[in-house]
């Protein structure tokens, strides 16, 4: 092998793939961790509803074969347990839990467009210099965008299972899509403008207010949701503190991982710059 096909091989078992960079950009560990956190707030949260529920409870205790299951469960002893009361709350309760999973659902939207965004800025060079030409450009953005897509067709398959009227169609068709769609410019401008840190330390900030952005965008197309469903009804006080409570929530959670994230970054540019002058030799 020659000396040229070497340094080629070399350079390919050094350069991280496209598609790994992307769910690293994307917080894969966002997404798995979400499940996770669902279940801790379902843990500490008011309603059994919430905790048994996340809104996929709402299409099944709406259904008559679900009815019949609960008149098959009631006087049982599993009745003892308290099971066919949770699921009487669901079925009471299922304009709320539409409304709580919006929020869990703005959660991953924003930051998958978070990740996408990344891809951008690696693809387009928001931050120098990126790969030249129309191809090399198109080909950073694939993975992005697969991505995004999967992720988009989940969130409506989801909307749409959760709440098959009114809050459904709201969430999956306009809310959704239009955090992405924000949170898509708002991280742009944010690599465009403000430059990245060589200092893992320094990195930490960027990540706080990626993170800002996000949930403050997500909590305030909650609200606008709840507003334009139901109006400004005697509920909507209580609503806007739920909305208020889970956007502080969601916001400590993406704080700790996109401040992670970007650290994480700095670290590896540090790292690979450092590496840099022995490869070369």
């Amino acid at each position: 092998m020659s000396d040229v096909r070497r340094h080629a091989a070399r350079a390919r078992e050094q350069t991280p793939s496209l598609w790994v960079e992307t769910l690293r950009g994307a917080g894969a560990r966002n997404v798995l961790l979400l499940g996770a956190g669902l279940a801790f707030f379902g843990l500490i949260s008011v309603g059994p509803s919430i905790a048994i529920g996340f809104g996929l409870l709402q299409f099944l205790a709406s259904s008559e074969a679900v009815d019949a299951v609960i008149e098959l469960l009631e006087d049982t002893p599993i009745d003892r347990f308290g099971l066919v009361d949770v699921l009487h709350e669901v079925e009471d309760q299922a304009g709320q839990i539409a409304g709580f999973s919006a929020v869990f659902l703005l959660w991953p939207a924003t930051t998958l467009a978070s990740g996408w965004a990344r891809a951008l800025n690696d693809a387009f060079g928001f931050e120098g210099p990126g790969p030249t030409g129309l191809k090399g450009r198109l080909r950073g953005l694939i993975p992005g965008a697969v991505l995004l897509v999967a992720a988009f067709l989940l969130l409506i398959a989801v909307s749409f299972g959760t709440a098959l009227v009114g809050e459904g169609v709201l969430i999956a068709l306009v809310i959704v899509p239009g955090a992405i769609v924000v949170q898509l410019a708002v991280n742009l401008v944010i690599y465009r403008w403000l430059p990245s840190e060589q200092l893992p330390w320094r990195a930490l900030w960027r990540g706080a207010v990626l993170a800002t952005g996000g949930v403050v965008l997500g909590t305030l197309a909650f609200t606008a949701a709840l507003v334009f469903v139901q109006g400004f009804g005697d509920q909507y006080p209580e609503q806007l503190a739920t909305a208020i409570v889970l956007g502080l929530w969601l916001y400590l959670l993406n704080l700790a991982l996109l401040t992670g994230a970007e650290y994480n970054a700095a670290r590896r540019r540090l790292e690979r710059e450092r590496d840099a002058p022995m490869r070369r030799t």
